[in-house]
């Protein structure tokens, strides 16, 4: 009876976090998108096509099927992986690059885009 109170309160205490994170995103996109003005759309264009040209001259230079890091260039770049991965697949989608090949290793459980004031 125990383990299924433990069970219980587990996927009650997992409910809540997944509610919290549900309405932080909803309360993120809604400050977003309306602070979203002319100005500032043009401007983070600008610095995504400023971020797109760097990733591009890394797979430039490894254009002979060469592999790019993921980990380092992100962090050369100053963003996070996911944003390479998002870059990567614009890239790819325009034509701009072929994604050949993925290489991933294990990871540790824990939502790299998650508010960390979410996860405690």
């Amino acid at each position: 009876m125990e383990s299924v109170i433990k069970e219980l309160k587990e996927v009650l205490e997992s409910e809540s976090l997944l509610t919290a994170r549900m309405v932080d995103s909803v309360l993120r996109t809604n400050q977003l998108a309306s602070s979203a003005t002319p100005e500032m759309l043009e401007m983070f264009g600008q610095w995504l096509s400023l971020v797109s040209a760097q990733v591009l001259r890394e797979t430039e230079e490894k254009s002979d099927g060469g592999e790019c890091d993921v980990v380092s260039l992100a962090r050369s770049i100053g963003v996070s992986e996911a944003t390479v991965f998002s870059i990567l697949l614009s890239l790819h989608r325009t034509g701009k690059i072929r994604v050949n090949t993925v290489r991933f290793s294990k990871g540790d459980g824990r939502n790299t885009e998650s508010c960390p004031c979410l996860t405690q």
